[in-house]
């Protein structure tokens, strides 16, 4: 089962192994393994104090950033350098930046790093979960990269569920305004790598968030390869746009809803 997992994406097809891919059946039965840890989690965080949980939050950050170690060595290994095999700057990544901040922050970058993973890591980590574009797509599940992937999104949900449902992270304006006071700056400082990247190279070797290119997501959705081959500068605000507003949108959206509908129940 193990026996090709850390084996190289270009040494794939003479080994006769093949991607685990989106949607196969190895995919889909991961994922639910993995929602249903998630769930479990959750329910049993149900009632921890902040203190605890920034507990919690530090040993994930421990285990992320040494698993991140693992990733980089492993792509440097086989050579591969181009940012888009290791550089930590997708909109996921961002998240182990989020527990040290977690874990040992004060004040504003306390805050902001609660609103990222509130705000960003339950829909990114559930996205991913259910899209993994990157190292599912490419390589088998049993595989160091596949693994570590759907560890690390499961533990984005976990986090943000969790804070959601103890009340150390509250929806609205406020809340939003210290998820944008994380993201933003973070989606800036990816394009602005993407943009430096592509003056000198192919910048989808970069290619950060998807910023400057819309990869495997041109064939699923054939009309955002349209915008970005028509306007590619339009295709990169409306990927800033939706990751800075629909990561907390959603849950924000589906709390309000069930809000008003247990009010309308109970009147």
């Amino acid at each position: 089962m193990f026996e090709n997992f850390l084996i190289w994406e270009a040494d794939m097809e003479a080994a006769g192994v093949e991607a685990c891919g989106m949607f196969s059946p190895t995919h889909l039965i991961t994922t639910v393994a993995c929602l249903a840890l998630v769930i479990i989690a959750v329910r049993l965080s149900r009632g921890i104090s902040e203190q605890r949980l920034r507990r919690i939050v530090l040993y994930i950050a421990i285990l992320v950033t040494v698993l991140e170690g693992c990733k980089i060595a492993f792509n440097w290994a086989h050579g591969g350098w181009t940012p888009n095999h290791w550089l930590p700057l997708t909109f996921c990544s961002f998240s182990t930046y989020s527990y040290w901040s977690i874990a040992f922050g004060k004040g504003i970058l306390y805050r902001a790093a609660k609103g990222f993973m509130a705000g960003g890591g339950i829909i990114a980590g559930l996205t991913f979960l259910i899209i993994p574009m990157t190292s599912v797509a490419t390589y088998p599940m049993f595989h160091l990269l596949s693994f570590y992937s759907m560890l690390y999104h499961s533990l984005m949900m976990y986090v943000g569920l969790t804070l959601v449902q103890n009340g150390f992270f509250t929806f609205s304006m406020r809340g939003y305004r210290q998820f944008l006071a994380f993201s933003l700056p973070a989606c800036c400082v990816a394009l602005a790598v993407n943009l430096i990247y592509g003056l000198f190279d192919d910048i989808t070797l970069c290619n950060m968030m998807f910023l400057s290119d819309p990869h495997l997501l041109d064939e699923m959705i054939p009309f955002i390869g349209l915008v970005h081959r028509t306007i590619p500068p339009l295709y990169t605000l409306g990927a800033l746009a939706i990751y800075n507003v629909l990561p907390f949108f959603i849950p924000y959206g589906v709390i309000r809803l069930g809000g008003l509908l247990w009010k309308k129940k109970k009147g």
